[in-house]
């Protein structure tokens, strides 16, 4: 629901690509199933934190976060989510995200105090949902919603599975560094541990 792909054309049309600045992680994602679906490599451009998509001309537009959920106004030939569209491609989740930490950090409970918030924040979705919905434009039941059947909490096999595949189709498109999966980019970049 917050990563969304907005086309004002027909998807196997798109020339031009605006990319939200908030995700590099969503904007290799995008030109990978946009590559894969339809064996487009369109120009892309940069669509800053501030800039709503009316001031881009291009023909779709990646949102993230706040501005994906809260659809923006007018008429789109099609719109995309974007972790619907990778699990309909490869069968895996996406992770958009995860806690990391460089090798040489000191993470003296770290990891623990990162799983407690964690297992509290899952424990509690009910009134985070109460909390947050009004300051985001969204009703009780649609945070809710979103909190538990769109996000996941824990990686897993399956999530590891797709963090390998996410990374070679990056790597084959230039989009990453070649290597030898998501343990060494994770090494490569100066981070050893996911939590």
């Amino acid at each position: 629901m917050s990563v969304k792909l907005f086309s004002r054309v027909p998807m196997k049309e798109i020339r031009t690509l605006a990319l939200d600045e908030g995700s590099r992680t969503s904007a290799a994602l995008v030109q990978i199933l946009l590559n894969k679906r339809f064996g487009l490599r369109p120009e892309v451009s940069a669509l800053r934190l501030g800039d709503a998509l009316e001031t881009s001309n291009a023909d779709a537009v990646l949102l993230i976060g706040d501005r994906a959920i809260q659809s923006p106004p007018g008429r789109f030939a099609a719109v995309w989510d974007l972790g619907d569209q990778w699990l309909r491609m490869t069968g895996l989740p996406f992770v958009f995200a995860m806690w990391m930490a460089r090798e040489a950090a000191p993470l003296t409970q770290l990891e623990e105090l990162l799983s407690e918030t964690r297992d509290d924040g899952v424990a509690n979705i009910d009134e985070i949902a109460a909390e947050e919905a009004p300051a985001l434009g969204l009703t009780e039941p649609q945070c809710r919603d979103y909190l538990r059947r769109n996000l996941h909490f824990h990686l897993g096999s399956e999530e590891q599975q797709g963090l390998e595949m996410y990374l070679r189709e990056a790597a084959a498109l230039g989009l990453v560094p070649p290597g030898e999966g998501w343990h060494a980019h994770v090494r490569a970049n100066g981070a050893s541990q996911a939590v």
